[in-house]
Parts: structure tokens; sequence; C-alpha cells
């Protein structure tokens, strides 16, 4: 099985190759611009569906303990979603003159990688409140495992919640080799 290539080698090769044109820049930052939007507007809707689910569980059971424990995750989400902006805000902007591609590739994986750890923290934080949650919710309606409220309460949410730790571990694994194969390209031009 072979691994795609990523979007760097793929470039690379298409410059580095004998006949036709090089590239165009500003064609390759305006994308890499493009990635970065998109990895903020998912950081964003992550965030808030997180929260939804949160309010979607109350419905199922207003009780105090669970309201509680519902705003102290949703506090922790939104505070973890704030310093993520604050970070993106303090990055240098894509749109300006860089000295190197190289540069922007590789500090845009990063925040890639950022934002993949801001998921698994969001993860985290749903767990704390879903886990008492379920173990409530499994001690009421043990016998009832298939009903259409288990199903849309438990086993969907933990569908949810367990694809999106695969697809990010994945997604991490994948980043971490492109940051290495970046950090070494950057290395050999340095040179």
């Amino acid at each position: 099985m072979t691994q795609p290539e990523s979007d760097w080698e793929s470039w690379r090769s298409d410059w580095q190759a004998d006949a036709g044109p090089l590239p165009d820049a500003r064609e390759l930052v305006a994308s890499e611009t493009r990635r970065v939007r998109r990895a903020a507007a998912a950081e964003i809707a992550l965030a808030a569906l997180a929260v939804a689910g949160l309010a979607a569980a109350l419905l199922h059971t207003p009780e105090r303990e669970d309201i509680v424990r519902a705003v102290a995750v949703a506090s922790l989400i939104v505070l973890a979603l704030a310093i993520r902006l604050v970070q993106r805000r303090n990055r240098p902007s894509g749109g300006e003159a860089t000295a190197a591609f190289v540069e922007l590739s590789l500090r845009g994986r990063v925040r890639q990688l950022r934002a993949i750890h801001f998921a698994w923290v969001v993860v985290a934080l749903e767990l704390a409140f879903l886990v008492p949650w379920w173990i409530d919710g499994f001690r009421i309606h043990r016998e009832a495992l298939t009903a259409p409220v288990f199903i849309a309460a438990w086993w969907l949410p933990a569908l949810l919640l367990a694809a999106l730790l695969a697809w990010t571990f994945r997604l991490h694994r994948r980043l971490r080799g492109e940051v290495s194969r970046l950090e070494a390209l950057r290395a050999e031009l340095r040179a």
C-alpha cells in the first residue's frame, strides 16, 4: 500500500520537473491561507457542536448536577477556543510576503497540529460531562439499550467521538510526517 503524496511533495515534484513553468507562488500562498481558514472554521464548528451537544443532553435530563457540570465543561470549551483564537491572531499573516514558502507551509502544519490538540481537549472535556451522564443514563435505561433515546444519547455520541479521535490520530500522524519532511527541507535549503 502506498502512502498518498503530500501537497508539498506534489508541488516540489512540479517545480523540479524539467518541462513547464514553475507554480505561481501567489497561488500556493493563497491555497495555504485557505487551508488555515478552513482549519479555523473547523475549530469553531467543533466547539459549537460540543456545546450544542451539552445543551441537547440537558434537554433530556435537566437535573441540577448535570447543569452545573455542563456549564463548567462549556466554559472550559469556550476558554480553550478563546486561547486558540488568540494564538491565531498573534501569528504572522499568510498573506504577507514570506522569505520562503517552506516556512509558510511549516507554520501551517504546526497550526494544524495545534488544532488537533484543541480537538483532543474538547473531546476530553466532553467526556468529563458525558461519562457521568452516561453512567446515570445506563442505570436508568439499562433495559432499553436499543431504545431511540439510548441510541441518540449514548451510542451516537460515543460513535462520533470515537470517529473524531480516529480521524485526528491519523491526521496527526500524517502532519507529523509532513512537518519532519518540511524541517529537513528547510535545513537543506539553509545549508
